[in-house]
C-alpha cells in the first residue's frame, strides 16, 4: 500500500477511537442519572419531551412546553454531577413543593422537586416515591430556572423589604 492509503487508514482509524472515547465518556457522566430515571424517565429527557408542573399537593397541571430553558433543565437532569448520590432524602421529612411530568405519547415519568430545590425524587405509579436524591449542585441553577419560570416569587431586594 501507498502512504497516502496508510494515511487515510490511519485518520479513519483514529476517528472511530476518538468516536468511542466520545461515547464512554457520555455514557460515564450520565450512568447513575441513567438508573435513577429509568428507561423510560431517561428516554424523556434525551428526547426532550413535554413536561408539565403542578404545585404540591394538589395544584392543576401546567404546561411549560414552550419555556425558555426547557432544553438546558433536562439536559442537567440526565447529567450524574448534578446529583450528589451520597445523599438520599427522607421522602416522608422532605417539604416537596412541585411534581413534575415528562411526557411523550402514551409515555410518562414524574418526579418532584423541594421547596429550597435541594431533593427531587421519582414519583412512582401510586404516587409514593421509587427514589429520592440530592440536587444540591445545582439547586441554585434550579431555583433561578424555578423564578424565571414564575414558580417562585422573586425575592424583593433588602432596602424594598422594609
Amino acid at each position: 500500500m501507498s502512504t497516502s492509503r496508510w494515511f487515510v487508514v490511519g485518520l479513519c482509524s483514529l476517528g472511530l477511537a476518538a468516536g468511542g472515547v466520545a461515547w464512554w465518556v457520555r455514557f460515564d457522566a450520565t450512568r447513575q442519572s441513567l438508573e435513577f430515571w429509568d428507561p423510560i424517565g431517561a428516554q424523556l429527557l434525551v428526547e426532550q419531551a413535554d413536561l408539565a408542573v403542578r404545585d404540591l399537593p394538589d395544584g392543576d397541571w401546567q404546561e411549560l412546553a414552550q419555556a425558555k430553558g426547557l432544553v438546558h433543565m433536562q439536559h442537567f437532569l440526565a447529567l450524574d454531577r448534578s446529583f450528589d448520590w451520597t445523599v438520599t432524602p427522607d421522602p416522608a421529612a422532605t417539604d416537596w413543593r412541585w411534581q413534575f411530568r415528562l411526557h411523550k405519547g402514551e409515555r410518562a415519568a414524574e418526579f418532584a422537586v423541594s421547596g429550597d430545590c435541594l431533593a427531587i425524587g421519582r414519583v412512582d405509579k401510586t404516587g409514593g416515591f421509587h427514589r429520592t436524591v440530592s440536587c444540591a449542585p445545582i439547586a441554585k441553577s434550579l431555583t433561578d430556572y424555578f423564578t424565571a419560570l414564575g414558580l417562585i416569587a422573586p425575592e424583593k431586594p433588602a432596602d424594598e423589604a422594609r
